[in-house]
């Protein structure tokens, strides 16, 4: 899995219709949870895991987990979708990505505490 990071910004002055920083921050997270009902794309690829947050009202950082064998197949995945997504509604019009950051091999943190007690046959105990 590739942790790649994103910059959205505004660089227009906000229409009515347009998303606020907010909005565009909770859009892509419901858009990657599957809660929307349009994919961005045909097949568009989603992040396994994604967290943004608006920042200042005029920014949006992203941190995208992208499951793909290799870092640029990840990049090239997060680019895609993101790109999908703020083309895939006229609310994000005003809205674009401005940096998209290297992916990073990234590791789930091994868990902590004492192993779940065995049943039976599942889990296998050692």
């Amino acid at each position: 899995m590739y942790l790649v990071t994103a910059l959205l910004v505004r660089t227009e002055s906000p229409e009515p219709a347009a998303w606020t920083a907010r909005e565009l921050a909770r859009r892509l997270r419901a858009s990657c949870t599957g809660a929307r009902t349009r994919r961005p794309g045909p097949d568009g690829p989603r992040p396994a895991h994604l967290y943004a947050a608006s920042y200042l009202g005029r920014t949006v950082r992203a941190a995208l987990y992208m499951e793909d064998s290799d870092p640029l197949h990840a990049e090239l995945a997060a680019l895609d979708f993101l790109l999908a997504s703020l083309a895939a509604d006229p609310g994000a019009r005003g809205w674009h990505l401005a940096v998209l950051g290297r992916p990073d091999l990234h590791r789930l943190p091994e868990r902590k505490g004492p192993d779940p007690p065995c049943h039976g046959s599942t889990p296998p105990c050692p």
